[in-house]
């Protein structure tokens, strides 16, 4: 019994066996099944540029400042008078004081002239003219009228019946014939010359300077 068994069972593997399908059939079928399979294409994705983000922009804070009133008018009244006031006092002292500079600067001149002159004593015009040897080296000053202006150094002056030719310490620009001066200088000598075969003599005074 047990044998007879054993040999159904080996019958009915062979046949199941015979029935299966063989080895090449089955990898047939798998490459037919891949290619009927659709093949997926790989579309490329755009990619989204990151977009700048906007800074909060500053916003300004604007400060109410407060404006003060103006006063009441009788107070605007009030402070335009004292304005006033203290502007004629300034101008009253800047005019005071220049008039102090000038009075000073009048008295340092007028020191400065006096201490100039003093030396120069005053000498009667005949006795200059008559006695000049006599007065050789002297400082004096006389007064006269000009006759004649030979270069800006010199000038011919009448005193008197007489005159007398002074030559100037500095070139002078502004002296005229006519014009009467009062001159400075020290008697050097006599100085003699001729016009026509006559000789006329005048004193010579030198490092000499005028006022008109």
């Amino acid at each position: 019994m047990i044998k007879t068994t054993f040999l159904v069972f080996v019958y009915f593997t062979l046949i199941l066996s015979a029935c299966g399908p063989s080895e090449s059939f089955i990898q047939t079928a798998i490459a037919q099944t891949n290619a009927a399979q659709p093949t997926v294409t790989l579309i490329p994705i755009n990619t989204l540029t990151p977009t700048k983000t906007p800074l909060p922009t500053r916003t300004t804070t604007i400060t109410q400042t407060f404006t003060s009133p103006p006063p009441p008018p009788a107070t605007q009244t009030a402070l335009a008078k004292v304005a006033r006031k203290t502007e004629n006092a300034k101008n009253a002292t800047a005019t005071q004081a220049e008039h102090i500079i000038r009075k000073t600067q009048t008295a340092i001149a007028k020191s400065e002239h006096a201490t100039k002159v003093a030396p120069y004593k005053d000498i009667y015009w005949e006795d200059l003219a008559v006695y000049t040897d006599s007065h050789l080296w002297e400082k004096i000053k006389i007064r006269g009228k000009i006759l004649n202006i030979p270069n800006n150094m010199q000038v011919q002056m009448q005193i008197g019946n007489s005159c007398v030719i002074a030559l100037m310490k500095y070139p002078f620009v502004d002296l005229y014939s006519g014009q009467w001066i009062t001159v400075y200088g020290t008697i050097k000598q006599t100085y003699c010359f001729k016009i026509l075969d006559m000789e006329f003599c005048y004193p010579l005074l030198v490092d000499a300077f005028y006022e008109k």
